[in-house]
C-alpha cells in the first residue's frame, strides 16, 4: 500500500518539483534585490518580479526558505528561525560585491524580511501584503487553548472539498492540487500539522510587529485592497509602528498579486522597481 500524507508529510502530493519552483540568481549590475515567497511557496511566485529587476540591470536571487518547495517533507520539523537565517545568510553573501541592496519579502516572506531588516543593513525594504498577526486577540486565545488539548490537529478531517470558500483557502496555499481528485482529498483528511509548527507561523509574524519599530531602511508597502489572506486593515494598523516615513500603496489586487496574469501585478512591479531605482547612488 503506497504512504499517504500521514505517513510522510505534504510531499507525498509531488508538489513543487518543477525547473520554476527552486531558487534562481540572475547576476547583473552591482544593484541587488532578494526575493522570499511566502507560506506554502517557492520562488516561482517571485520570478516575475525578479526578472523585471533583472531586466532593469539589478542582480536578482530568488530565496527557497527552508522546508518549503522541494523540502517540503521537512516542513513540519522546522523553525521560524531557521526561515531568518537562511535569508540573513544569502544577504551577507550578496553584500560582499553589491550595493545598493534590497530585500523583498512577499505574505509570509515579508515576516521573515521584517525579523532580517531589524538586524541587517539594508538600504531598502518591499514588503508585499506582508503577514504579521492572524485573527482576532480572542481567536489567538482559543489557539493557546486548543493546541494543549490537540497536538496534532488533523484540519481537513471532516472538509467538504466542493465548498467554494475552503477551495479559495487551500487553493491559495497550494495552488498546484487538484481539489477535485478523490486520492488528494483522501490525504488531505489524513494530513496531521503539529500544533508546533503552527506557532512558528505565529511566533514569525508576532516578532516581525516587533521588529517594524526598529527599521530603519527605506519601506516600501504595497497591500492589494481585496486581500483575503492578509487583510488591508491589518497592514494599516502595521505602518503604525515604523518609526520613520514610508511609502505604502494599495492596489485594486488580491492577495496573489505577485502573479503575471494578477491585475495588480504589472502596477506592483512598476511600483517596487521605481522606488529600488530611487536608493540607487
Amino acid at each position: 500500500m503506497p504512504l499517504t500524507v500521514a505517513d510522510r508529510g505534504i510531499a507525498s502530493l509531488g508538489l513543487f518539483q518543477a525547473e520554476e519552483d527552486r531558487p534562481f540568481f540572475w547576476q547583473a549590475d552591482r544593484p541587488a534585490v532578494l526575493f522570499v515567497h511566502g507560506f506554502m511557496g517557492s520562488p516561482a511566485e517571485m520570478r516575475p518580479l525578479g526578472e523585471v529587476f533583472n531586466q532593469a540591470g539589478w542582480t536578482a536571487q530568488g530565496l527557497l526558505l527552508p522546508g518549503f518547495g522541494s523540502e517540503l517533507d521537512t516542513l513540519f520539523e522546522r523553525r521560524y528561525q531557521d526561515w531568518i537565517d537562511a535569508t540573513a545568510t544569502a544577504l551577507d553573501a550578496l553584500r560582499a560585491s553589491h550595493q545598493p541592496l534590497v530585500l523583498v519579502g512577499y505574505s509570509m516572506g515579508a515576516a521573515v524580511a521584517l525579523n532580517v531588516a531589524a538586524q541587517y543593513p539594508l538600504d531598502g525594504l518591499i514588503l508585499l501584503a506582508p503577514f504579521w498577526r492572524i485573527g482576532t486577540p480572542i481567536q489567538r486565545f482559543i489557539w493557546q487553548v486548543a493546541k494543549r488539548l490537540f497536538r496534532r490537529p488533523q484540519p481537513f478531517k471532516r472538509a467538504n472539498f466542493s465548498d467554494p470558500r475552503l477551495r479559495r483557502f487551500v487553493g491559495g496555499l497550494l495552488p498546484e492540487l487538484d481539489l477535485t481528485d478523490p486520492e488528494i482529498q483522501d490525504n488531505l483528511r489524513q494530513l496531521r500539522v503539529p500544533s508546533s509548527f503552527a506557532d512558528q507561523i505565529f511566533d514569525v509574524g508576532k516578532e516581525a510587529g516587533k521588529a517594524a519599530a526598529k527599521i530603519g531602511a527605506s519601506t516600501l508597502i504595497i497591500q492589494g485592497m481585496n486581500d483575503e489572506a492578509v487583510r488591508p486593515e491589518a497592514t494599516r494598523a502595521l505602518l503604525q509602528v515604523f518609526p520613520g516615513l514610508i511609502q505604502y500603496y494599495e492596489l485594486a489586487a488580491d492577495h496573489e498579486f505577485v502573479r503575471l496574469d494578477n491585475p495588480g501585478y504589472a502596477e506592483l512591479a512598476a511600483l517596487a522597481l521605481r522606488f529600488a531605482i530611487s536608493l540607487a547612488p
